[in-house]
């Protein structure tokens, strides 16, 4: 579980300021064009961006998938009225979320801290 901690807070420190976070893209550099997240003038995320980016630098694939479903549940506890009918059906939540018109940087982050402290709390259970 302390991986999977680790991967969601280094996540959310990449998406710590207003101009980290992006929508509808994965990755922008700081003229805005999309980027893939690998490559070195990145400087915006989308929430599943900035995972996929800590995944990339770490290779910590189980943590990954684990910090991707704690996402995934705080999104849908938090917003279930920016999903759509196709989550569960190959629809990730925490896309919909991120690129939901209403969604703002503090939801992402709000997102982020729900997936984190239920993290603790699991790890805190043993």
């Amino acid at each position: 579980m302390q991986k999977t901690i680790d991967m969601l807070a280094k996540a959310r420190e990449l998406l710590s300021c207003p101009s980290c976070w992006t929508q509808h893209e994965i990755g922008r550099t700081a003229s805005g064009n999309a980027v893939s997240v690998d490559v070195p003038d990145v400087v915006a995320y989308c929430a599943i961006g900035a995972l996929t980016r800590v995944l990339w630098m770490t290779d910590e694939y189980e943590a990954a998938s684990s910090a991707s479903d704690m996402l995934a549940e705080a999104a849908c506890r938090l917003f279930p009225e920016r999903l759509s009918e196709g989550v569960g059906d190959g629809v990730d939540p925490v896309v919909e979320v991120n690129d939901h018109p209403t969604t703002s940087h503090a939801d992402v982050l709000r997102m982020y801290d729900t997936a984190l402290d239920t993290c603790r709390a699991w790890k805190a259970e043993g």
